[in-house]
């Protein structure tokens, strides 16, 4: 009997432990929002080539937590060449990342690690990306109040503003 409850215990602790280190997912589906803007932002310098306004692609209720998982599916297209270029001594065409945006981050605390576009896009060929960001730190708002936002920056080189339209954007959130 002694022999059996030991053997329980364990077993009930590999599975306990297994189950623990899963990641489990806690959202997914079709991204809110479709079509991104990509104009000159220039305001903080020459390195700020982004979209007009960061893209709310995930629930509004979820708060960015370190260690999240977000894995985002892009299928799309540009109106425009996104063209190579070079910020910060790193050649990219465009970068993406997710921040938050809230006061309470003061308007720019970067949640993951930047994602590096590193060929030109030409304008009506079909994007692919499949991409999984690692949050680094927690956000302090949820994402409909600005806290976890999609960012999609092109190169300081890129001289006119470029419309992204996805036919499919989807996003799953694990943790």
């Amino acid at each position: 009997m002694k022999k059996l409850s030991k053997t329980l215990v364990l077993a009930l602790a590999a599975i306990f432990l297994t189950t623990s280190l899963s990641a489990a997912t806690v959202s997914e589906g079709d991204a809110a929002q479709t079509s991104f803007n990509l104009a000159a932002n220039k305001q903080y310098g020459d390195n700020y080539e982004t979209q007009g306004k960061t893209g709310n692609i995930l629930p509004k209720d979820y708060k960015a937590k370190k260690g999240d998982k977000i894995t985002i599916h892009v299928e799309a297209t540009v109106d425009k060449d996104i063209v190579l270029g070079e910020r910060k001594g790193v050649a990219s065409a465009a970068e993406l990342l997710f921040v938050d945006g809230t006061a309470a981050a003061g308007y720019w605390l970067e949640l993951t690690d930047r994602i590096k576009i590193t060929d030109a896009v030409k304008a009506g060929d079909k994007i692919v990306w499949d991409y999984t960001f690692e949050v680094k730190t927690d956000g302090k708002s949820k994402a409909g109040d600005g806290g976890c936002r999609w960012v999609i920056s092109s190169a300081p080189q890129q001289k006119t503003a470029v419309k992204l339209t996805a036919t499919k954007f989807t996003y799953k959130i694990e943790r």
